[in-house]
């Protein structure tokens, strides 16, 4: 194997080229890019090129992979074919890695809460975190999602496929089975006590502003509650009666 590698060069202003260096192989002359990869001018990749010519053309759908992820290294030795949905997950399980160590930092935008993330755009410190901030969000969006394809028949018909397929699926689910009412009634009989608590610090958290809404409530509907009052001691006094 002939690879011939050449130094950078400056311009005439003295500063330095976009391509770092470059590798002469079987005559074709490779440019490193600013992705760390040798190109010729048509496209042709080097480390392909070497892998290519020990082992003939590369099958449709493959990658040629470097296998300890130095892109300068395309000794034959360091080259493998790799399918490309096999490879680019290869590639971000080592970016993913690699940032692990490294995380970013973040506050989060829903609680306020210091956290550390891999992911370099990271906003809620937790999923269930994204879920009572965007809750309202997610639903008005699912809404206007399946209203906007209410009249698309091919849509409509796969939603009511995907339900049958649910139903078959989860026929002896004891959740299904009780129904929406009967999982609900279930779960506040087990978290009663939990949930009155949670009733209660809300309560006085919101002291003020149920208040206010209550007032507002009342001005907005105050005919029609005095009405209702009426009828029911009319009501009263006539059992009584």
């Amino acid at each position: 194997m002939n690879l011939e590698a050449e130094p950078t060069k400056s311009n005439e202003n003295g500063g330095t080229r976009f391509r770092e260096s470059k590798v002469v192989f079987e005559g074709r002359t490779y440019w490193r890019n600013r992705y760390g990869y040798y190109r010729t001018g048509d496209g042709r990749r080097l480390h392909r090129d070497i892998w290519e010519s020990a082992h003939g053309p590369l099958l449709l759908d493959y990658d040629v992979h470097h296998v300890d992820f130095n892109k300068d290294n395309n000794n034959l030795e360091n080259l493998q074919s790799f399918p490309k949905a096999s490879h680019l997950a290869l590639h971000r399980k080592k970016d993913w890695e690699r940032q692990k160590a490294n995380p970013f930092h973040y506050v989060c935008i829903g609680c306020g809460k210091e956290f550390q993330s891999p992911s370099p755009r990271a906003r809620y410190c937790s999923y269930s975190c994204y879920l009572d901030s965007c809750s309202d969000e997610i639903i008005a969006h699912k809404r206007e999602y399946l209203a906007a394809r209410k009249g698309d028949e091919a849509f409509q018909e796969m939603l009511r496929e995907s339900r049958k397929k649910w139903k078959v699926a989860h026929k002896d689910d004891e959740q299904f089975k009780l129904g929406k009412r009967g999982c609900d009634k279930r779960y506040y009989d087990t978290h009663a006590d939990e949930i009155k608590a949670r009733v209660n610090r809300y309560r006085i958290a919101h002291s003020e502003e149920i208040k206010v809404k209550k007032r507002a409530f009342y001005l907005a509907h105050k005919d029609e509650i005095l009405a209702q009052c009426r009828a029911y001691r009319e009501r009263k006094k006539g059992a009584s009666a």
